[in-house]
């Protein structure tokens, strides 16, 4: 008979993880030290599981991949409302951290979540300048913004705090243009990219920093995972508005701005736009849908990209 192979839920916190592991029903508490992070993934090893499951905990669970990966144990990273969707649904409505980590195992024995490739400790690396460089960008608006509004000794204030920040900006943007430089197979995926039209920097970044995926999965599944597929909401014969839910927002904003842009000089997305808004149809359902063809255009794009590097590799 074929030994099950286990299914694994950690639940994070800060200083501690808490493990359950199905369907032995095995639980034990640990911390989150280096040292104990590398002997976890020894014994998570030694018993070969499905997959080992994570929540994204605000940045608390990269230290768990980072440990899990070297040592090659497959690692799933959940979004937290599809667990305590799944808690509510199985009639689980308490919720501590060892209660927590059972959940989550039992979320994978039940649901049998698809192991992904995670974004490398590179795209890690980059996707921190990105989130950087968009934190000083907001911060640099706001006090634009506010130094019309201040007394002129606050305005002195202000107005050195602003060149402070344009000057960590553009360092951030050249440490961004040196990280690209350096890595022939980024730089030659950013190139693909930025040869569509309303496609630039920030856009390309985005897409090669926090998906992992592009190129790697459908045209479906990858506007599912951005945050661009439109869900039904039918009934019987009432028939209700479709929207897009969940994805990842901050590349969502960005694609929509590159969209924005490509309305308006992409010879694709541009008479596509147009015919949508002479249908009737509002400017965010529009928007929208060109952004779908967009991202699904820039996965073909990296589909072909990867294939093409493969033959190669085969060939030499």
């Amino acid at each position: 008979m074929t030994p099950i192979k286990p299914w694994v839920g950690v639940d994070i916190s800060k200083s501690s993880l808490e493990i359950h592991i199905r369907p032995t029903k095995v639980c034990w508490a640990t911390n989150t030290t280096p040292g104990e992070l590398k002997e976890l993934s020894k014994q998570l090893k030694a018993i070969d599981p499905w997959g080992v499951i994570l929540e994204a905990s605000g940045g608390w669970e990269k230290r768990v991949v980072e440990a899990l990966r070297k040592e090659d144990v497959p690692v799933i990273v959940i979004n937290p409302r599809r667990i305590r969707d799944f808690a509510k649904a199985a009639g689980i409505l308490a919720k501590t951290d060892r209660i927590d980590a059972a959940v989550i195992s039992l979320f994978g024995e039940k649901m049998e979540p698809e192991v992904r490739a995670l974004a490398t400790p590179d795209d890690e690396a980059k996707r921190a300048l990105l989130d950087r460089r968009r934190q000083l960008s907001d911060m640099l608006t706001q006090e634009r913004n506010r130094l019309g509004m201040m007394p002129w000794e606050m305005g002195k204030d202000l107005r050195r705090h602003i060149d402070f920040l344009e000057k960590e900006l553009k360092g951030l943007e050249k440490k961004v243009r040196d990280a690209m430089e350096q890595d022939p197979e980024l730089k030659a995926k950013d190139a693909c990219m930025q040869n569509v039209m309303g496609v630039g920097p920030s856009l390309s970044l985005a897409m090669l920093s926090a998906v992992p995926e592009l190129g790697k999965l459908n045209r479906r599944k990858i506007a599912a995972l951005v945050g661009v597929a439109p869900f039904n909401s039918d009934s019987g014969k009432w028939r209700g508005q479709r929207h897009i839910f969940g994805g990842r927002r901050h590349v969502r904003n960005v694609l929509f701005m590159a969209t924005v842009a490509a309305t308006r000089c992409n010879p694709v997305i541009r008479p596509y736009y147009q015919h949508l808004r002479a249908e009737g149809k509002k400017f965010k359902v529009a928007i929208v849908a060109c952004m779908r063809k967009l991202l699904i255009h820039l996965n073909s794009l990296m589909r072909q990209h990867l294939a093409s590097r493969q033959a190669i590799s085969l060939a030499s």
